[in-house]
């Protein structure tokens, strides 16, 4: 786990300049509910 924490509206921004190129997933969880995300960094 990289980051975790709390989103408190509806847009947010996932600060991911400092990160190395490569796979990604990110997972959401609101109300017992998950969802899972891939991304790419490649820039």
């Amino acid at each position: 786990m990289m980051r975790q924490g709390w989103i408190g509206s509806d847009r947010w921004v996932l600060e991911v300049g400092s990160w190395a190129r490569g796979a990604y997933l990110l997972r959401l969880t609101h109300h017992g509910r998950v969802e899972t995300h891939k991304f790419v960094l490649t820039e």
